[in-house]
């Protein structure tokens, strides 16, 4: 059990607090409120489904129109099975680095090194002509590195190396999963033909 604040835990991305960062990482208490951050930033990803007018085409396929809610709702799905994903995948990865990490810290520090995205969306909706959610973005960035330096045992380095080997299997993965989903797609229309 963490003697954190919830504002404890929110405000340690956000000043870069190697100590806090590495406190949230091993709550398992913080896991609540790190899935809030990602649903939020599912909600924030999502705001212009809610904008336009009338429905939108899922992946430009046609035929497959979805309504903002729709939308927001495979939204929701898919952000949190990618975290969840990327964090499987980063853990694994911290491992071979020689650190020591599971599934759970890797998400709970990617969810919230969110904060500084969410900001950055906040701010790009409020003055878009700005363009500043790639400095928000970053500084998400730097957070999480920070933050997995904190736990995993692994240097800044090694964890920004560790996080684009995990993106790249990550996107792997996914390009196989979409391959076997289409797969399965096209084998269950040609088998009801």
């Amino acid at each position: 059990m963490s003697s954190m604040t919830t504002t404890d835990k929110l405000l340690a991305p956000l000043k870069f607090d190697k100590e806090g960062l590495g406190a949230i990482a091993n709550d398992e208490t913080s896991t609540g409120l790190a899935y809030v951050l990602v649903i939020v930033n599912a909600l924030i990803g999502s705001i212009g489904a809610f904008t336009s007018e009338g429905t939108t085409t899922f992946g430009g396929f046609g035929g497959t129109d979805l309504t903002p809610l729709g939308e927001f709702i495979l939204n929701l799905i898919m952000t949190i099975l990618l975290f969840l994903l990327f964090s499987w995948v980063l853990a694994f990865v911290l491992r071979g680095f020689g650190g020591t990490s599971t599934t759970m810290q890797s998400f709970r520090m990617l969810s919230f090194s969110l904060l500084w995205g969410i900001i950055g969306s906040i701010v790009d909706l409020v003055a878009p002509s700005l363009n500043l959610g790639f400095i928000f973005s970053l500084l998400g960035f730097i957070a999480f590195i920070i933050g997995l330096t904190s736990y995993s045992g692994v240097k800044a380095f090694g964890a920004f190396i560790a996080v684009i080997v995990a993106l790249i299997i990550t996107m792997i993965l996914l390009v196989i999963i979409i391959f076997i989903l289409v797969l399965a797609v096209f084998g269950a229309l040609f088998a009801a033909s």
